[in-house]
């Protein structure tokens, strides 16, 4: 049978480089980085080159997160406006229409219910 063991030619090596050289190829195709024409070949550069992918995954990580927090937090801004633009409608319809102070109490907890 013709393996990856067999192809890298450790079927006479150590343990250790097994798991070393296995660790790096899951972490090379897990980051999206994939096998070009430059690689490692001793165990220390795959483990710093593991590393040096995996830290830069988690930058890449990082920036999307912040990105996204960015793009919640403008998009929350946007519709608490939008709520407060409603209520204020609302409280001059209310003025300008005499509505008594139950109706008014019962129309401002049914909308602070609706947009809260």
């Amino acid at each position: 049978m013709y393996t990856w063991i067999i192809l890298q030619k450790l079927e006479n090596g150590d343990v250790s480089d097994r798991y070393i050289r296995c660790y790096y190829a899951m972490i090379n195709v897990v980051s999206s980085v994939g096998s070009g024409d430059m690689f490692p070949v001793t165990d220390i550069g795959r483990v710093f080159f593991t590393l040096l992918m995996t830290v830069g995954d988690v930058f890449f990580a990082l920036a999307f997160g912040m990105i996204a927090s960015i793009s919640l937090r403008n998009k929350e801004s946007d519709e608490t406006e939008q709520i407060i633009s409603k209520m204020l409608e609302v409280n001059a319809f209310l003025n300008t229409n005499n509505v008594t102070e139950a109706q008014r109490e019962r129309v401002e907890q049914y909308l602070g219910f609706y947009y809260i």
